[in-house]
């Protein structure tokens, strides 16, 4: 009698076992403001799940959209920020402190002042850049609750990221 369960217990596994889809790569390929790639190993694709993250993400911290997150922040707008949000903001405020500013979520002037890859940079002189250094700091800025507390209406965040600035091709003045 055991040994027939234990038959029919490893028949209904192997029957199960069949029916799963084995894992195989998909990659998916896009461009929102810069060319993606993602190769990755599932069961089955997830070009729509991942598409919609990626603008969910876009949607928080493209800087150069005026319908982000990120940008009604620097727009000066009463706005709640999600907990995606807030835990990228966090880490950047603590990556700002771990480098002493050498890393600062609130360098958007500079970067705007120099114009996108330094194509102003024989019109910058020290004047401009002292003109902006007084509401850029990334300790001027900080989280109370789920807002995004500026002390210099001034002050904006470059897009929240952990890659290099020039990742963009698109960036205004």
């Amino acid at each position: 009698m055991k040994s027939r369960f234990s038959i029919l217990c490893l028949l209904v596994n192997i029957l199960l076992i069949s029916c799963e889809q084995a894992p195989q790569y998909y990659e998916v390929s896009g461009r929102l403001h810069t060319p993606y790639h993602i190769k990755f190993e599932h069961t089955k694709p997830l070009d729509k799940e991942i598409d919609e993250q990626l603008k969910y993400f876009y949607h928080l911290f493209n800087a150069f959209d005026s319908t982000s997150v990120i940008s009604q922040v620097n727009q000066n707008r009463d706005i709640r920020v999600d907990t995606l949000f807030q835990k990228v903001f966090k880490k950047a405020l603590e990556v700002s402190a771990e480098t002493n500013g050498a890393y600062d979520v609130t360098c958007a002037p500079l970067i705007n002042l120099w114009g996108f890859g330094f194509s102003r940079k024989d019109s910058v002189t020290p004047a401009h850049i002292d003109s902006v250094r007084q509401f850029i700091g990334f300790q001027k800025v900080r989280l109370e609750g789920d807002r995004i507390v500026k002390d210099d209406p001034r002050l904006m965040m470059n897009g929240l990221r952990y890659d290099s600035p020039n990742a963009g091709e698109e960036r205004g003045p």
